[in-house]
């Protein structure tokens, strides 16, 4: 009988889940999530394999079967359920179908680059092995482009002069949250987006992190629109002090 484990961390008002299934291996199990909405991991634009809306399905493996998601809903106990299923059972995922043949854009690789001093296109080039793999040999260069660390994130620890505390976290706040989408962004080999998307807590966070800054930028617009009004209200606002002492 399989058993699930788990643990939860609640982090600007994203969940953050990470289920253990524990059991005999080979054996197919399914979890449903008591959270919803689920925000899977993605590939290719569509849930990972094995997901379909709240529920993951999968096999367990060496004794156990890790999976991770997250959630806008506040977590609960349990996140998941253990759910039934039948040894006959086939699951088809049409996902996979998209996620097996790619992205429908022209792969980074097939756009040419800046030409080099030998009139070549400075770009990996691929050759074709006996089983039919294709293999790339990278040039010094562009390893060491490749290799190349990520930006530092904004220094936004030290508080804003003049600005209330709860305004200025406000802010720091959303600067924390660009500095990780730019992180993401900036990624240009395989390996820094893995550790980009490690960073931001998993492909379920970066969705989340995505939902976030929509809603950030629809509410500094709102707050733009406000201060726009306030400042010209500033502007024409003059109290007649020196007429009001003579009053009083």
């Amino acid at each position: 009988m399989p058993t699930l484990d788990w643990t939860c961390d609640r982090t600007d008002g994203v969940t953050l889940v990470e289920l253990r299934v524990t059991g005999e291996t080979g054996q197919r199990v399914r979890v449903e999530s008591t959270l919803e909405p689920v925000w899977p991991p993605r590939r290719q634009g569509q849930p990972a394999a094995g997901w379909d809306d709240a529920r993951f399905e999968g096999e367990i493996e060496d004794g156990s079967l890790v999976v991770g998601y997250a959630s806008p809903a506040e977590p609960s106990d349990p996140p998941a359920e253990l759910q039934p299923v039948s040894a006959n059972e086939e699951t088809i995922d049409p996902g996979d179908v998209v996620r097996a043949l790619g992205a429908g854009t022209p792969p980074r690789d097939a756009v040419p680059r800046e030409v080099g001093g030998d009139g070549e296109a400075d770009q990996p080039k691929q050759t074709a092995t006996a089983e039919g793999h294709t293999e790339r040999t990278v040039t010094t260069e562009q390893q060491s482009h490749q290799t190349a660390s990520p930006p530092e994130p904004p220094d936004s620890n030290e508080p804003t002069p003049g600005l209330p505390p709860a305004v200025d976290a406000y802010f720091r706040a959303i600067e924390q949250r660009l500095a990780a989408a730019e992180q993401l962004s900036d990624s240009e080999t395989v390996e820094q987006a893995r550790e980009a998307v490690s960073a931001a807590g998993g492909m379920g966070a970066v969705d989340g992190l995505d939902e976030q800054l929509r809603a950030d930028r629809a509410q500094l617009e709102r707050l733009g629109e406000r201060q726009r009004a306030l400042t010209e209200r500033l502007e024409r606002a003059e109290i007649p002090v020196a007429h009001l002492e003579r009053l009083a």
